[in-house]
């Protein structure tokens, strides 16, 4: 009886066998993916930085150092601590520049803290930090320390050179500005080349004249070296402002983990795609071909990145892509005993026919999250089958302005005929084109990356 038994037991193992193999059971089909789905993150800290840092050597400058230790004079010395400290593995160079570039000394740089460093008639004339970015290294952390104090025919110049080896890529820009003591002359204002005195003794901070750390990296590293600037001192100056233009909003492209999902009508699952469980960035949904309203609201986490242009959260706009599966599911001619072709063999047909089937209303960030309502027609379908959405949430053009600091920080140049009849009122606390230069860095930014919030697919199976 038990040899019986198991040669029924053999006999039965070789028939399911056989039925599997050969047409008893069709596989299970798994959708593909219609595309590469690759998600945009900021990329990590660097570990071995090469960090370049420009001194404006201008005579422009002087007047930084003339009231001592200054401001300025401290954060000269903080720079080199705050470097060593944010990448102890990494190195340092030091460039002085003005109307030429030339690379100095570690000691040579210390000097930048007195008077005799601005006195070389080589590099006083002017300040051409559009050469700068010439010779700034896209893969290194450049520190351009600068009044920033430009004609319109300078800050244009510059904005190319930004345009043409910076801001088209992936690399931020931040500006830190500082306003310092300040005893000396303002030179080159506007057109007519005027020059100032500028004292701000017994004067408010507030009052102090600005100058900038522009700092040319990735997003991340910036960020550190601000944090070190801070940590090993700054955090003591009064009058300091910081702002960072990135071709990114968000720490990464928003997804679905964490994210809460109120289904209406429809039925969440997850037999269409393979592995979909480990797909933080979809959602499976069926729906039926009944009259009611099919929809789902989602509640996604976002986390932007500091230091940012100011967001309006209302603004925001979307582009939606559709796909239609096409499975390829036919058995080969003359051998029906052939297995069937791989269902993963099919395709994903874009298809605008199928957009008409979706809308994504309500849509709003609240808080961290961002929230909207995804309504369905299943009458909007061609047809029974498998659908796949794609809903890319990015920034409107108008979304993002400069803080207000940025404005009060702007030197009215309108006013510069009236500064000349009456010296004493000239605003020396203030930056000549700042605000110009400043918004064109951004909007170029904009018109190049048009930064994404979130990148979302749906796939939805109707039938």
């Amino acid at each position: 009886m038990k040899n019986k038994s198991s040669i029924l037991f053999i006999f039965t193992c070789i028939v399911v066998c056989f039925l599997l193999l050969y047409g008893g059971c069709e596989p299970r089909k798994f959708c593909p993916f219609p595309e590469d789905m690759d998600f945009e993150g900021i990329a990590p800290l660097s570990d071995n930085l090469q960090t370049d840092i420009y001194i404006d050597a201008s005579f422009s400058m002087v007047g930084f150092v003339n009231p001592g230790n200054s401001y300025y004079a401290r954060t000269l010395q903080l720079l080199e601590r705050a470097i060593i400290a944010g990448w102890p593995k990494g190195s340092r160079t030091f460039y002085k520049f003005g109307a030429i570039i030339n690379e100095i000394s570690r000691e040579q740089a210390l000097e930048a803290a007195f008077r005799g460093f601005y006195c070389d008639p080589d590099f006083k004339s002017e300040t051409r930090i559009e050469s700068v970015i010439d010779n700034a290294a896209k893969d290194n952390l450049n520190i351009i320390v600068t009044d920033l104090f430009q004609m319109d025919a300078d800050v244009n110049l510059l904005i190319e050179k930004l345009n043409q080896k910076f801001l088209s890529k992936e690399i931020s820009v931040g500006v830190f500005g500082i306003k310092s003591q300040f005893r000396g002359r303002v030179w080159d204002v506007g057109l007519e080349s005027l020059n100032f005195h500028y004292d701000t003794d017994g004067r408010e901070p507030a009052e102090y004249r600005p100058f900038y750390l522009l700092i040319l990296g990735k997003y991340n590293d910036i960020v550190h070296f601000y944090k070190m600037m801070r940590y090993n001192g700054l955090d003591s100056f009064q009058g300091k402002n910081f702002i960072i233009f990135s071709p990114q909003l968000v720490e990464r492209l928003a997804t679905f983990e964490n994210s809460k999902i109120k289904p209406g009508k429809v039925t969440q699952v997850l037999k269409i795609l393979e592995n979909s469980q480990k797909r933080r960035h979809l959602k499976q949904f069926m729906v039926n071909n009944s009259s009611s309203e099919h929809y789902f609201e989602s509640s996604i986490p976002i986390t932007f990145l500091d230091h940012m242009v100011q967001f309006n959260p209302q603004k925001i706009c979307m582009e939606i892509s559709a796909w239609q599966w096409m499975a390829n599911l036919k058995k080969r001619k003359g051998n029906t005993k052939k297995k069937q072709e791989n269902p993963m063999s099919g395709k994903m047909i874009p298809s605008g026919e199928v957009l008409r089937a979706i809308a994504i209303k309500n849509i709003g960030i609240a808080g961290s999250q961002l929230k909207f309502k995804t309504e369905i027609d299943p009458n909007g379908f061609p047809e029974d089958g498998t659908y796949c959405f794609k809903i890319v949430f990015q920034s409107l053009s108008d979304s993002c302005s400069l803080p207000q600091w940025i404005s009060g920080w702007d030197m009215d140049q309108n006013q510069i005929s009236t500064w000349s009849e009456n010296p004493q009122q000239f605003p020396g606390n203030t930056t000549l084109n700042l605000k110009s230069f400043l918004n064109n860095i951004w909007q170029i930014i904009y018109r190049k990356h048009k930064p994404k919030i979130a990148k979302l697919y749906f796939y939805i199976e109707k039938g």
